[in-house]
């Protein structure tokens, strides 16, 4: 199968991958829709990479998902904000806003940044899913999040430009330097509040 018939599923996937992140109050299912994520990054990287060397993004990414797993009894209060209906609202609306506005312009963005059209709109989807994700939350875990999906979508794109073995082992290692940056701050700061009360 080419990418260019499973391209259209791919993008909407992953718009709904990263909706799902930025708008679900259950940690669990953002985990599952975090997981899913980069079960589609991986597919739609393997056009521009090797998939020995798009496998092992894939697996990263479900190592930093684990991690979080391995500690949801720990952090999953501080997921669950209960935002009110028409917060959630807002938030959806302001990234499918941004998603048309990324649509529009990206046979402009494609002038600049000369790669598949396909590649480019999965990755510029994520960073705009990300953006929005850490410049509306205040929590830390949800900004971590953020900070993993805005960086995902950094990696496609980057990784069409430049498929280099060096480039990506660096960027893999930044990946697991946030995830694990996100997971020690979460920890940390429900110590402290459990020393202050």
């Amino acid at each position: 199968m080419n990418l260019a018939q499973v391209s259209p599923l791919l993008v909407v996937l992953l718009m709904a991958a990263s909706l799902c992140i930025l708008m679900l109050q259950n940690f669990r299912l953002a985990l599952a829709a975090l997981a899913a994520q980069y079960l589609l990054i991986f597919l739609l990287i393997t056009s521009v990479l090797p998939s020995s060397l798009a496998l092992v993004k894939l697996l990263v990414g479900w190592m930093i998902t684990a991690l979080l797993v391995s500690e949801i009894r720990l952090i999953e209060k501080d997921w669950e904000n209960r935002i009110a209906l028409s917060g959630n609202l807002l938030r959806g609306g302001v990234l499918i806003l941004l998603w048309i506005v990324v649509y529009l312009g990206l046979p402009l963005i494609q002038l600049w940044i000369p790669v598949n059209q396909t590649v480019l709109l999965g990755g510029l989807i994520l960073l705009s899913g990300g953006l929005i994700q850490v410049g509306l939350s205040n929590q830390v875990l949800r900004v971590s999040l953020g900070l993993l999906t805005l960086f995902s979508g950094f990696e496609i794109i980057y990784a069409a430009l430049e498929p280099s073995v060096l480039v990506s082992g660096l960027l893999v290692l930044v990946n697991i330097g946030i995830g694990l940056t996100g997971l020690f701050l979460v920890i940390h700061g429900k110590e402290e509040n459990e020393v202050i009360q």
